[in-house]
């Protein structure tokens, strides 16, 4: 059986030291995920409502508009009519 490495006291003040910033909020790294699917959004595209970071696909599942006919959502990107 494998047991979990215990942080030194360093190795905690070394993540808490990791800050990152967006329109004056503040993260750990380890903190900055997405609210729904819990992925970390350190150098990934985020998207903010509400105060709350979104990755891109929750961020379209929760409030992109959807086509009235099929449901599907309108993504940036897709072809021309």
């Amino acid at each position: 059986m494998m047991r979990a490495q215990s942080l030194t006291e360093r190795d905690v003040g070394l993540l808490l030291l990791q800050d990152l910033s967006y329109k004056e909020k503040h993260w750990h790294e380890a903190c900055f995920k997405c609210v729904d699917c819990k992925v970390s959004l350190v150098d990934r595209p985020f998207a903010c409502k509400d105060e709350k970071t979104y990755c891109p696909d929750c961020h379209d599942n929760n409030f992109a508009l959807r086509c009235d006919a099929c449901s599907n959502i309108f993504r940036a990107g897709i072809g021309l009519l």
